[in-house]
């Protein structure tokens, strides 16, 4: 048997880099759920295994259908970044506080999601993104 359903929420031992560490455990993976503390998230710092590994793309998640990510960071080329691009089955994702979301990575997600039928975007206010642009990742 194989992992469909994963909700990881508020555990300060895991960190968007960890999640590269399932492998082929994202091969059956249908619905992920990951909340970081966001009191706990510019903390974790990525180990140099952990980025590559998403570079390399050993992530597979063609199967994924429903994504909701809630406080991480959303990285050009890194973590979470190189999952989105590459979930064609998606039809529900939810990003909620995610920080480093682009218009071009909604669109590209668009494009490249032909099945994706619910979007739910809450992203911080323009009064809290100099915080936390400040903060280099």
């Amino acid at each position: 048997e194989s992992l469909e359903d994963l909700a990881i929420k508020n555990c300060r031992a895991i960190g968007e880099g960890d999640l590269a560490k399932l492998g082929y455990g994202w091969r059956n993976l249908k619905r992920l759920q990951f909340e970081v503390d966001a009191n706990y998230r510019y903390m974790k710092v990525y180990g140099r295994l952990a980025v590559e590994r998403w570079q390399k793309q050993l992530v597979a998640c063609e199967a994924l259908e429903d994504l909701s990510l809630v406080n991480c960071l959303i990285s050009p080329g890194r973590g979470l970044a190189c999952v989105l691009r590459k979930c064609q089955a998606l039809q529900n994702l939810h990003l909620d506080m995610c920080v480093g979301v682009r218009d071009n990575d909604l669109i590209s997600l668009a494009q490249q999601c032909p099945k994706l039928k619910t979007l739910s975007l809450r992203v911080p206010s323009d009064f809290s993104v100099p915080i936390l642009m400040s903060n280099p990742l």
